[in-house]
């Protein structure tokens, strides 16, 4: 196997005396999408958080790409290639759809593929009609467009979305699953969190379950799409 691009190991963090990671191991090899399960509250977010360093933590280690990221800030991990798609997208209401991707672009790796503002407009080419748009006049749809795009722009060696097709239209939220499949097919590593488990394990080489600050399981997409007992005890679906 590889080096892997992501290797969280022994990962533990707290919100003041309260503690909500418990020793969390997490990897994630090049060009290999994963997806990050459990219910609210279980981490999922405290654990994408220690991953972009806005959030501290108490024990363990992160190496992304063999460098160790920890204790870095949020914007020096981000310049080694690490993007997200947060929830609740956070476009900027004020800067056109073309002022946002032209913000973000950056060329920070040897990828053979490059994203820049057109091949976004290629993938979604809703955003090249409204490219004039500003964030503020755009749907919620399109704003989840703009926020993916934004991420591809800066050229991630590893692109995390978080809730990407939460509140989504059906019609809409199908665009962002194809626009997952076509991340996959291209080689982008993935880590994807997103309650339509059906759906995830479509596109997903692994998935890890968490639960109460630890991981409960982890295992293929074959191995939880074969065992739905999982998804009753640890997803709620």
């Amino acid at each position: 196997m590889s080096q892997a691009l992501l290797l969280a190991q022994g990962i533990e963090s707290s919100y003041d005396q309260s503690q909500v990671l418990f020793g969390i191991d997490f990897s994630l090899q090049p060009g290999e999408t994963v997806g990050l399960l459990g219910r609210n509250g279980m981490g999922k977010t405290t654990l994408i958080k220690s991953l972009l360093g806005l959030k501290s933590i108490q024990a363990g280690g992160i190496d992304f790409n063999g460098k160790r990221i920890n204790g870095l800030s949020p914007d020096k991990i981000a310049r080694l290639g690490l993007a997200v798609v947060p929830e609740g997208r956070q476009v900027f209401p004020n800067l056109t759809v073309l002022e946002h991707l032209s913000a973000f672009g950056a060329h920070r790796n040897d990828a053979a593929i490059q994203w820049d503002v057109q091949s976004v407009f290629e993938l979604f080419p809703r955003l090249q009609e409204r490219q004039s748009n500003l964030g503020s006049q755009l749907s919620g749809g399109e704003q989840q467009m703009l926020a993916i795009g934004r991420a591809l722009v800066t050229n991630p060696k590893l692109l995390i979305l978080d809730e990407a097709t939460e509140g989504l239209a059906p019609l809409i939220r199908e665009e962002i699953w194809s626009c997952l499949k076509l991340l996959r097919q291209r080689g982008q590593s993935l880590i994807v969190v997103d309650k339509y488990v059906n759906r995830l394990v479509e596109i997903a080489d692994r998935h890890v379950i968490l639960e109460r600050g630890q991981v409960a399981w982890s295992g293929s997409s074959a191995e939880l799409s074969r065992d739905t007992s999982l998804w009753n005890r640890y997803l709620g679906v």
